[in-house]
Protein backbone atom coordinates (compact mmCIF):
# COMPACT_ATOMS: atom_id res chain seq x y z
CA UNK A 1 0.00 0.00 0.00
CA UNK A 2 2.81 2.42 0.87
CA UNK A 3 4.49 1.73 -2.46
CA UNK A 4 1.27 2.68 -4.23
CA UNK A 5 0.91 5.87 -2.18
CA UNK A 6 4.47 6.99 -2.89
CA UNK A 7 3.93 6.38 -6.61
CA UNK A 8 0.53 8.11 -6.78
CA UNK A 9 2.06 11.53 -7.02
CA UNK A 10 3.60 12.77 -10.26
CA UNK A 11 7.29 13.51 -10.38
CA UNK A 12 6.48 17.16 -10.86
CA UNK A 13 3.80 19.62 -11.80
CA UNK A 14 3.46 22.77 -13.85
CA UNK A 15 2.26 25.93 -12.09
CA UNK A 16 1.82 28.69 -14.66
CA UNK A 17 5.33 29.08 -16.11
CA UNK A 18 7.15 27.27 -13.29
CA UNK A 19 7.83 23.54 -13.09
CA UNK A 20 7.95 22.18 -9.53
CA UNK A 21 9.41 18.83 -8.51
CA UNK A 22 7.41 16.81 -5.99
CA UNK A 23 8.88 14.04 -3.84
CA UNK A 24 7.53 12.20 -0.83
CA UNK A 25 8.88 10.35 2.18
CA UNK A 26 6.48 8.26 4.27
CA UNK A 27 6.95 6.76 7.70
CA UNK A 28 4.64 4.07 9.05
CA UNK A 29 4.08 2.73 12.54
CA UNK A 30 1.68 -0.02 13.59
CA UNK A 31 -0.80 0.50 16.42
CA UNK A 32 -0.32 -1.85 19.38
CA UNK A 33 2.90 -3.25 17.89
CA UNK A 34 4.89 0.01 17.95
CA UNK A 35 2.78 2.16 20.30
CA UNK A 36 -0.42 2.15 22.33
CA UNK A 37 -1.51 5.77 21.96
CA UNK A 38 -1.73 8.36 19.19
CA UNK A 39 1.07 10.56 20.50
CA UNK A 40 3.58 7.71 20.69
CA UNK A 41 2.39 6.24 17.38
CA UNK A 42 2.93 9.61 15.68
CA UNK A 43 6.43 9.85 17.19
CA UNK A 44 7.29 6.38 15.87
CA UNK A 45 5.93 7.19 12.38
CA UNK A 46 7.93 10.43 12.41
CA UNK A 47 11.15 8.52 13.17
CA UNK A 48 10.37 6.11 10.34
CA UNK A 49 9.76 9.05 7.98
CA UNK A 50 13.22 10.45 8.72
CA UNK A 51 14.71 6.99 8.08
CA UNK A 52 12.88 7.00 4.71
CA UNK A 53 14.27 10.46 3.90
CA UNK A 54 17.75 9.17 4.71
CA UNK A 55 17.45 6.41 2.09
CA UNK A 56 16.51 8.83 -0.71
CA UNK A 57 13.60 10.54 -2.41
CA UNK A 58 10.19 8.90 -2.81
CA UNK A 59 10.84 6.25 -0.16
CA UNK A 60 8.89 4.80 2.74
CA UNK A 61 9.96 3.07 5.93
CA UNK A 62 8.34 1.17 8.76
CA UNK A 63 9.22 2.03 12.35
CA UNK A 64 11.79 -0.25 13.92
CA UNK A 65 12.82 0.02 17.55
CA UNK A 66 16.48 -0.20 16.50
CA UNK A 67 15.94 2.43 13.73
CA UNK A 68 18.95 1.41 11.65
CA UNK A 69 18.41 2.61 8.07
CA UNK A 70 20.13 -0.44 6.57
CA UNK A 71 17.90 -2.84 8.45
CA UNK A 72 14.83 -0.83 7.47
CA UNK A 73 15.84 -0.98 3.82
CA UNK A 74 16.29 -4.76 3.96
CA UNK A 75 12.87 -5.13 5.56
CA UNK A 76 11.28 -2.93 2.88
CA UNK A 77 12.89 -4.92 0.07
CA UNK A 78 11.84 -8.19 1.66
CA UNK A 79 8.25 -7.03 2.05
CA UNK A 80 8.18 -5.75 -1.53
CA UNK A 81 9.42 -9.12 -2.81
CA UNK A 82 6.71 -10.92 -0.82
CA UNK A 83 4.05 -8.55 -2.18
CA UNK A 84 5.20 -9.05 -5.77
CA UNK A 85 5.20 -12.83 -5.31
CA UNK A 86 1.49 -12.83 -4.33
Amino acid sequence: ILDRIVNLFPKGYQNYDTYNELTMSVGAAIYKQDANDLSELTRCADKAMYAAKHTGKNQYAFYEHCSHAGELRKQQESMLEMTEAC
